[in-house]
């Protein structure tokens, strides 16, 4: 027999509570099991079953022992073993899985065995995701089951703990309900037998309910009985309100010293019950009477006919059967099938008591169904047939209210309403949640709106909408809904002050400014965030817990990462630094892996500033801080999330030692990156390990690019290419599409370097295909700057090629994309896109011989880059600016003269030899020999 263990709330007696089954990786046990057992008593009164680790391993061992290595007493030990094992989960009510790296990736008895047991049995599964980053794997083990996150990182969506509430709330039965399903029932019966027969008490316990009469007889079995345990109170008050003692007859009853023959048939027949022996396996009836003082005659269940009058004899004045078409009453009868109240449980006729019930309108039987489709409770999990009771639902409320135009039922249809939107949008039928987010807003917009209730529903309405349209890519449309959202939050906010109101409304301040931020407007962004960062500063003050901390950290961060793409990098860097203070406390206070991975994040956004404004040294200290966190947790833990952690620092150091010119340490990096990301593309198989091992490849094919090796960048590029065109055969993800734009680009770059410009052209051409297809459904920052490349790159291979008026079109084209960007962003990247249009556009009138034209477009890339330089100031700035200043003094030399070229000249020397001593690689070496040279050609003329 399989010894599991429980918890339960207060250490109560374990009877007639949900029964709930936490199961993990061995290792995970220690790390998740308190916390997630003691979640769930904090809401729900349940009792909480488990198998020791170490049992885990040995069971899961033993029923993977290969069969030739068995003989036939191991055979059949692991058959009753893994009988018992079937037996114990199917009485469970609900499955409760931390879901983690090795849950997932490692053979372990929870995936392997016990999560198919919950399936063959309908028994919901409740995945707690502790990792970030293991969706697509999630998905490949558990299809399209959902989780709940703990540690959720959207700040936006709703609490985990008012998730697991609304979830528990309707897989488990309450406390209260349970005493009503106990009050259906017409009787008891007490069903006595060794535990070792567990399984012919099972189905001795489904015969009996077979029978048309006995189906509201509940029937009372000791199921929670372990050894070493005394249960007699208990099983003395059960007995006491019996009717019936019913007895599993096996040779097992004949074993001197039991449970049975001491204690529980004495009291029977002291109580005066009636007794009924089945005989379910062949046993010495007359040594039975021996043991057993009186026993009555034994029946068997070879004789249907005599069994059958037997228990009609036994149960006559007991059943009712005017209850059986009473809705109510079939629906709880229904309940205690369904979740084994003082029964054994048997979905297919749950399933048929609470559908009847739901049929003839009893909204708590439809509610039940609801969710039982939803979660594969009793049925197999079908989303379609679970929103179609939402919708019946929805029509009867709303029938009612229009009837009887109560607030109440104007309310009751609200929430119907939010419940039918949400289960189409986690089916990802858009259009079908907008439909219902949209009738939900206009029934909240009737009957009385003063009350906060009602302005709760209106702003979550606009909030349920906005989300929408950010699904579908309407940034307008969504920040349209976000502000009405914030408009009714400021309002509450206002009327009450309490801090879930301040939370919501710094939300709604986030929400705007993330819209605006992917629609490139990035200083409203800053503004939103800014009003968000205010009340959070607020509360992390007045209330000072480890989250309002944390997510005033998010806030330091989002604002820093909207200054640092607005080229304003000191500010960014002073944000970012009080994010740090704020991580590095946490870290120390907690420990937790979570909080020294928000500290690794800290230290790689100022290593990434410091690198933007070339301080190379600095930058190199935050990256390697950042990498002895990674190095450290992935030790540690393992964790998927967290070994990547690992490869994108090794990244970030090889860009280092690339920037300083070191190409072989750079290599060395990216190499080690790449070993990495290769274990988690064969490990887990996900789009995001995936792209990472593309992303590494093009990395070390840029390394060969810059050492002058183009056939192995190619190699490493195509390796690239061909992941990114796999992934984009898989799915429909944006970033996705980008990347295998660049893919493309990337490799016409080796082309055009070996010569080959019709090869060149067929890649740019492809990337911009790609672009092309996205920009007609989407119309993001990035997915122009993708169009840009694309202009830039056609523009150059036409030029090349001699076709002047092609390439001037492509130009043009990438000249308007440009400043449609720096209108609309203000960003660094977007100014700095313009000035190199503006530079192509003058190089191509150079070379027609229009140097007035040429000289007007240097002079507007000029102009941007001299501001570049005040504003952002970084190597890359100053670099543009002495290239731009060296091809106008060609070109003033023949338009203003020798003087005026020289002048130029001399602030580009001067740029050159800053750049050298600075940055110290071949390339700013290179420059400043160019500059110089041209320099004493100009002064000896």
């Amino acid at each position: 027999m399989i010894e599991m263990k429980y918890r339960t709330r207060g250490n109560s007696e374990p009877y007639g509570k949900n029964k709930v089954f936490f199961t993990s990786y061995p290792e995970d046990h220690e790390k998740h099991f308190e916390r997630t057992a003691d979640l769930l008593l904090k809401h729900q009164n349940c009792v909480i079953f488990y198998l020791e680790p170490e049992s885990t391993i040995r069971l899961y061992h033993k029923l993977n022992t290969a069969p030739e290595s068995q003989d036939e007493r191991g055979e059949n030990e692991i058959l009753e073993i893994m009988a018992d094992l079937e037996s114990r989960i199917s009485e469970m009510q609900l499955i409760v899985v931390p879901v983690t790296t090795k849950l997932l990736t490692k053979m372990n008895l929870a995936m392997g065995v016990i999560y198919k047991i919950a399936e063959r049995r309908h028994i919901p599964v409740l995945p707690l995701m502790m990792e970030t980053g293991l969706d697509d794997l999630f998905t490949d083990r558990f299809g399209d089951l959902q989780y709940l996150q703990p540690e959720n990182p959207d700040p936006t969506s709703l609490p985990f703990e008012e998730k697991l509430e609304k979830y528990l709330n309707g897989v488990l039965v309450g406390d209260d309900l349970a005493e009503k399903v106990r009050g259906a029932f017409d009787a008891y019966i007490f069903l006595s037998y060794r535990k070792k027969d567990r399984a012919f008490a099972q189905q001795l316990m489904r015969i009996i309910h077979r029978n048309r009469q006995c189906r509201d007889i509940a029937i009372w079995y000791d199921e929670f009985l372990v050894p070493g345990e005394d249960f007699t109170l208990a099983i003395m008050t059960a007995l006491k309100k019996s009717k019936l003692f019913t007895l599993v007859v096996t040779p097992n009853l004949l074993e001197e010293g039991n449970y049975v023959m001491q204690y529980e048939y004495p009291v029977a027949r002291e109580q005066g019950k009636g007794i009924l022996p089945v005989e379910m396996k062949k046993t010495n009836l007359d040594l039975l009477r021996c043991f057993y003082e009186a026993f009555p005659e034994c029946i068997s269940l070879e004789d249907q006919e005599k069994w059958e009058k037997s228990i009609a004899d036994y149960l006559k004045g007991i059943a009712v059967d005017e209850n059986n078409e009473d809705p109510a009453h079939n629906f709880l009868i229904g309940l205690a099938y369904l979740d084994g109240i003082d029964m054994e449980v048997d979905s297919n006729r749950a399933v048929e008591l609470i559908t009847g019930a739901a049929e003839t309108g009893l909204e708590e039987a439809i509610i039940k169904l609801v969710s039982m489709y939803h979660d594969g409770k009793g049925v197999a999990r079908n989303y379609e047939i679970s929103v179609e009771w939402q919708q019946k639902l929805v029509d009867m409320r709303e029938e009612k209210y229009r009837s009887s135009q109560s607030e109440d039922d104007r309310y009751q249809l609200i929430g119907a309403l939010w419940g039918l939107g949400d289960a189409w949008f986690e089916m990802w039928n858009l259009k079908s949640a907008m439909k219902a987010y949209l009738k939900m807003l206009a029934v909240a917009s009737e009957g009385e709106q003063e009350t906060g209730r009602s302005r709760k529903y209106l702003a979550v309405s606009n909030g349920k909408l906005g989300d929408t349209e950010i699904a579908l890519g309407r940034l307008k449309e969504a920040a349209e809904h976000y502000r009405k959202a914030l408009a009714i939050s400021k309002e509450m906010t206002e009327a009450t002050g309490t801090v879930e109101a301040r939370q919501d409304l710094s939300v709604s301040y986030n929400r705007l400014g993330d819209t605006e931020k992917t629609s490139g407007h990035l200083k409203e962004a800053a503004e939103y965030y800014r009003k968000a960062l205010t009340i959070r500063k607020e509360l992390a003050e007045e209330i000072g817990t480890a989250e309002t901390r944390r997510d005033l950290s998010v806030s330091y961060n989002r604002l820093g990462d909207t200054e640092k793409a607005l080229g304003h990098l000191k500010e960014a860097g002073e944000y970012y630094r009080k994010a740090l203070t704020i991580s590095e406390g946490l870290a120390e206070e907690t420990a937790t892996v979570e909080a020294r991975r928000d500290l690794s994040v800290s230290y790689n956004r100022l290593g990434d500033t410091e690198k933007a404004l070339s301080h190379l040294k600095e930058a190199g200290e935050y990256y390697r801080k950042c990498l002895a966190i990674s190095r450290e947790l992935a030790e540690e833990t393992g964790m998927v999330e967290v070994r990547r952690d690992l490869s994108l620092s090794y990244t970030r150091l090889g860009d280092i030692e690339k920037a300083l010119g070191q190409l072989d340490e750079a290599g060395e990096y990216y190499r080690k990156g790449l070993a990495i990301s290769r274990e988690l593309a064969e490990e887990i198989g996900t789009v995001k390990a995936r792209r990472d091992l593309s992303r590494n490849y093009n990395m070390l094919g840029d390394i060969e690019k810059a050492l002058g090796h183009p056939n192995e960048a190619g190699e490493y590029y195509r390796k690239g290419l061909v992941i990114n065109e796999e992934l984009a055969e898989e799915t429909v993800i944006v970033e996705v599409r980008l990347s295998l734009s660049s893919s493309y680009h990337r490799l016409g770059d080796i082309e055009y370097m070996l010569g080959h410009l019709r090869e060149a052209e067929e890649y740019y051409r492809k990337a911009l295909k790609v672009c092309e297809e996205l920009a007609e459904g989407i119309d993001t920052v990035d997915v122009r700057l993708g169009l840009s490349v694309s202009y830039n790159r056609l523009g150059a291979i036409e030029k090349m090629l001699g076709r002047l008026k092609e390439a001037e079109e492509y130009y043009m084209k990438l000249l308007k994309i440009c400043e449609e960007l720096v209108e609309e962003t203000g960003m660094v990247e977007a100014h700095r896109n313009l000035s190199v249009s503006c530079e192509q556009l003058g190089d191509l009138e150079k070379v027609q011989g229009h140097l007035k034209e040429a000289g007007e477009y240097y002079g507007k890339s000029l102009k941007i880059r001299e501001d570049l330089v005040d504003k952002v100031g970084t190597v890359r700035t100053y670099r543009d600016l002495m290239i731009i200043l060296y091809k106008i003094s060609m070109v003033g030399e023949e338009l203003f003269g020798t003087q005026y070229a020289i002048e130029l000249m001399k602030k580009a020397l001067k740029i050159a030899e800053t750049l050298a001593d600075t940055v110290q690689t071949e390339q700013a070496a290179m420059e400043l020999s160019m500059v110089q040279n041209y320099l004493n050609k100009l002064l000896f003329r």
